[in-house]
């Protein structure tokens, strides 16, 4: 028997002459039957139908007849993995995933035996509900009620539930609630919609023992989620299981498409791809690097916003959410500044955190993008600098982050350093931080005293070290009134002017950041409904497989650093014959004091209620302590 032809007016007389040939005669249609449980694209092309409204207004039911290639191709590594391992479906919206979806599990339903699938999504709506197509088992049910009588089985149907009699496969429905599929047995389980669920970590928890092959089919909604990070982990480890639907794969969206190639920053050339597509006089192309079509063009016109496109139609995870980076900006940026480090290597130091010296190594936790000395040293001993630090818990477990120091020129607004890692606790990494602080000639020093950072901070208090950032009082209110407890306090306010100073200071070229990681990072900060600012990573669960990630940890870093170099406590102009308290005459009064108070803080005495305004203010003005 000849394959089903492609053409819609020859698979109409195909499918016509078929039933004709079949009716009244079991034996044909059981040979017809046999031949459909065998072939699957074979029965969708001869008997399957699809209700398409949107593209057929007038005849909205339409034969199903697989694209070749993307659809058929899709379809039949759908069906591979059942019962065998997960898989992840990518795709642009309108690409018909869920209806390949829809098939695949009825086709097996319907053909072999004791089958057991379970179909979800974000809503119980969604998943079955009477009379909408937007639901999984209407499209089922669809494909039921339009094939030929003596091809449908005996089945009881109820809500959420589909049972073949004849050979007891079955279909069930349920919201993807915290326990979905938890303590179940399935051939396989539908995730439909995927990066939409909130509690998506919770979902590939409770089903991971219910099923070999999972299906997660999604349209991108950010980088971020157990749907993102799955993908990620199938594109690398099995991507011969990732199904990728973009929309140029389909022969009717991709009429006309065309390329633009970048022969110099900025500028680009026309290719054209579809060669036999006959361009309107006068078209105007978009040259922006993208593969584009007519199609694409007016559904770019029709659209919102970039992050509507980017979302509905290029699979991009990272510009599919708000992002509060601009992206073009980063990536220019990217292209004229960033460069590999100069040196890597670690600094080894006293118990105390004093004395430290560099050491190279190739593997080492710091990066430096400056040269040092023959001994190893800071070419010049009077350069300023600030260090910028994000604290982490350090336990190096299963929802570990890095804590991060960046290390920045106050004089050129360079980032010049970085050291990161997951496996120090806040008063350990704190200890590492001093005594880059004291190598880079006693930089000013900033963290975020959030969570972790409260230790980090008891750590810097036991230490003595005094040359510290003070927070304004009230930053909304712009007052040079200064807090008396160091550190910066994050909210979602001062994280937001945070960000946005550091953003400025990115784009004005005023804070220069050579480390492509952290410049990409940026990229990964989106804006939530709620007006928060999050980096996309540590949005509603954090992946506890991510061990060793960062979740946002440099750029928090670097904005430190990058504030650090705006409060930068400035000396205070010395009138005739005033020395400088920072560093008074040996053996004068102001001496001894410095040297009482330097001993007592060395010792772990107060620092914060008892030292003078200046000192609370960041100022250079000390008096002791007692």
């Amino acid at each position: 028997m000849r394959p089903a032809p492609k053409d819609p007016i020859a698979n109409a007389h195909y499918r016509r002459d078929i039933l004709k040939w079949a009716a009244g005669n079991p034996d044909r249609q059981h040979e017809l039957w046999i031949r459909a449980s065998r072939d699957i694209v074979w029965y969708c092309d001869t008997f399957l139908w699809t209700y398409s409204p949107k593209d057929e207004a007038d005849c909205p039911n339409r034969p199903f007849i697989l694209w070749e290639g993307y659809q058929e191709s899709a379809l039949h590594k759908i069906v591979e993995a059942f019962g065998d391992y997960d898989i992840v479906i990518e795709k642009s919206r309108d690409m018909g995933a869920t209806w390949l979806c829809a098939v695949a599990i009825e086709w097996r339903w319907h053909f072999k035996s004791r089958q057991s699938f379970l179909v979800g999504s974000r809503k119980e709506e969604l998943v079955d509900k009477s009379g909408d197509p937007k639901s999984i088992f209407w499209k089922i049910d669809y494909l039921l009620e339009h094939l030929p009588g003596w091809m449908v089985p005996n089945h009881d149907r109820i809500k959420l539930h589909l049972a073949n009699l004849d050979n007891n496969s079955t279909i069930d429905g349920e919201s993807t609630n915290d326990d979905f599929a938890r303590g179940d047995r399935r051939t396989a389980i539908l995730l439909d919609e995927f990066p939409a669920v909130e509690n998506g970590y919770s979902i590939l928890n409770a089903t991971r023992d219910a099923t070999r092959c999972r299906i997660l089919n999604g349209t991108p909604q950010g980088a971020s989620g157990a749907y993102y990070d799955t993908r990620q982990k199938t594109a690398v480890h099995f991507p011969d299981r990732l199904i990728r639907l973009h929309w140029s794969q389909h022969p009717e969206k991709s009429r006309g498409l065309y390329a633009s190639d970048e022969t110099a920053p900025g500028k680009y050339m026309l290719r054209i791809i579809d060669q036999s597509y006959k361009f309107p006089p006068n078209y105007e192309f978009v040259l922006d690097g993208k593969v584009r079509s007519p199609w694409y063009d007016d559904q770019c016109k029709r659209s919102a916003n970039q992050q509507e496109i980017a979302q509905e139609l290029d699979i991009d995870y990272a510009a599919s959410g708000w992002q509060f980076f601009d992206p073009k900006v980063l990536e220019k940026i990217i292209k004229g500044s960033a460069r590999p480090p100069v040196l890597r290597g670690e600094f080894i130091f006293d118990p105390s955190g004093k004395n430290p010296i560099w050491i190279d190594q190739s593997g080492g936790r710091v990066q430096l993008w400056i040269p040092l000395d023959d001994k190893g040293k800071l070419p010049n001993a009077d350069r300023q600098y600030v260090v910028g630090n994000d604290v982490a818990t350090g336990k190096g477990g299963e929802m570990s982050s890095n804590s991060v120091a960046s290390i920045a020129d106050r004089e050129t607004g360079e980032k010049v350093g970085q050291f990161h890692t997951a496996l120090l606790s806040p008063p350990e990494f704190c200890k590492y931080v001093l005594a880059i602080c004291r190598f880079f000639n006693n930089a000013f020093l900033i963290w975020e005293d959030n969570g972790p950072g409260g230790e980090f901070q008891k750590a810097v208090k036991e230490a003595g070290y005094r040359k510290v950032f003070y927070p304004a009082k009230d930053e909304m209110d712009f007052s040079d009134k200064k807090s008396r407890t160091p550190g910066w306090h994050s909210t979602r306010e001062t994280k937001r002017i945070l960000l946005s100073e550091y953003a400025t200071a990115l784009m004005t070229g005023t804070f220069a950041n050579p480390c492509e990681d952290a410049l990409k990072e940026c990229g990964e900060y989106v804006h939530q409904p709620n007006g928060a600012i999050e980096h996309s990573k540590s949005l509603k669960h954090i992946d506890p497989t991510a061990l060793g990630e960062n979740h946002g940890d440099m750029v928090i870093a670097d904005a430190l650093a990058c504030r650090g170099i705006k409060e930068f406590p400035k000396k205070k102009k010395l009138a005739e014959g005033q020395h400088d308290p920072e560093n008074p005459p040996y053996g004068s009064m102001a001496w001894r004091n410095k040297y009482h108070l330097d001993a007592a803080q060395e010792a772990g005495h107060s620092w914060d209620s008892q030292t003078n305004d200046d000192l609370a203010s960041g100022g250079q003005t000390f008096s002791p302590v007692w």
